[in-house]
């Protein structure tokens, strides 16, 4: 004998009239029931199998509401329960995480981690990078989409000459701005996004990085020191 998971339909009705008296039974949706029996008896047996179970629908049954047999199926594994927290993640943010697109996105991140030859940490940010939440509570699929944006990467910081030990120098990121000094700033202001001596934000770190070619570069460069200071 085996268990085997029998889910059965049935419509229900709901008796209207019950407080008064009488009978006034309207149609209220499906119910869904289930039990575990053998898989044998429904496939040798099943008309009996279906009788048997409108026995038990009619014992669920009282004189307000009751259950009409409609179908049933034979589920030989038991469901796998999804995350209501995903859903309602994939639901609320519709999905844009996987705009490869889109700065922030985990295909964005994973790619500008390669680049910077970070260690790998799936995350990804809603609002674009470094604004708002970083997200790193990720489904599996999640984190295959940061792992593409990492591995498909092809180009690499490059930070100049190694510490002995294989370290990088602790002074790299002053390093690598050498020669450029201020130019982030020159087009950032060219661009309206800052004037005199304020500072660049992260908003205009994400603007300056969407324009492309060096000067994302150097804007991504300055996320980057931004992430060493935290």
């Amino acid at each position: 004998m085996n268990n085997t998971l029998v889910q059965i339909t049935a419509q229900s009705y709901e008796n209207k009239a019950f407080y008064e008296g009488r009978d006034a039974w309207k149609p209220t949706g499906e119910q869904i029931f289930k039990l575990y029996a053998d898989s044998d008896d429904f496939f040798y047996a099943e008309d009996k199998c279906i009788q048997a179970i409108k026995q038990l629908l009619k014992q669920q049954s009282n004189s307000a509401f009751k259950f009409m047999y409609v179908s049933h199926e034979l589920i030989f594994h038991e469901p796998i329960e999804l995350s209501t927290i995903d859903f309602e993640n994939i639901l609320t943010r519709g999905g844009i995480q996987f705009d490869r697109n889109r700065n922030g996105s985990l295909y964005d991140r994973g790619n500008s981690d390669s680049y910077y030859g970070r260690a790998r940490e799936p995350h990804w940010y809603p609002d674009g990078t470094y604004q708002g939440e970083r997200i790193t509570e990720l489904t599996s699929k999640e984190i295959e989409e940061y792992n593409k944006g990492y591995d498909e990467n092809t180009e690499y910081k490059d930070y100049g000459e190694m510490a002995k030990g294989g370290k990088v120098k602790s002074r790299w990121i002053q390093e690598a701005l050498s020669g450029n000094k201020g130019e982030l700033r020159k087009t950032a202001k060219r661009k309206g996004l800052i004037k005199g001596d304020e500072k660049l934000s992260k908003t205009d770190l994400n603007k300056l990085q969407k324009m492309g070619g060096k000067t994302a570069k150097r804007a991504r460069l300055a996320e980057t020191l931004i992430e060493f200071k935290k």
